[in-house]
């Protein structure tokens, strides 16, 4: 997800999969939140009325707790991410951000520039070339114009933020 403040200026926070859904506010009886999420990478999306959704999770407990479930991961990795925003170097965030969309994507191809890079994690994109290119150099990925491949999971998994394994595992009963 992509907060736009205005003037096509804003920031990156957080990951919609295919686990996923974009309608917390819906979900939490809030009012609109005036918000614009932007697919990043080609792929499938479904709609369905508010007032739909809201009916369905009114008629369906198990949906209903499933979805409860996953507002608290989604509450747990925005607030890792701040803290990683504010406190970890680049490389690691950068490891992080390629290891989470994978996950979200189900796909070591990941479709990404250094520039979508720098902008989804507040970067120059020419350091973000830099990291890159260290993950390249270590064996941890491959990189051709437009497209970042993941070759060794561990190897960038032992590069990325320390919350990663947690935010992994706690995906994994709705993925």
């Amino acid at each position: 997800m992509f907060v736009e403040f205005g003037r096509g200026r804003g920031a990156y926070v957080g990951l919609i999969g295919a686990e996923g859904f974009a309608g917390l506010p819906v979900l939490l009886q809030a009012d609109p939140v005036p918000q614009r999420l932007v697919c990043e990478i080609s792929g499938e999306a479904l709609r369905m009325p508010a007032e739909r959704f809201e009916r369905l999770v009114r008629q369906t407990v198990e949906l209903r707790n499933i979805l409860l479930h996953y507002a608290c991961i989604r509450l747990f990795e925005e607030t890792h991410h701040l803290a990683c925003m504010a406190t970890h170097p680049a490389a690691p965030r950068v490891a992080r951000w390629l290891l989470i969309t994978r996950d979200r994507i189900g796909s070591n191809n990941l479709p990404v520039t250094h520039e979508f890079l720098a902008q989804l994690l507040g970067l120059r994109r020419p350091y973000v070339t830099g990291i890159v290119r260290e993950l390249q150099q270590d064996g941890h990925i491959t990189c051709e114009r437009g497209r970042i491949t993941i070759v060794d999971e561990a190897g960038l998994a032992s590069t990325a933020c320390e919350d990663y394994p947690q935010l992994r595992s706690m995906y994994e009963p709705i993925s």
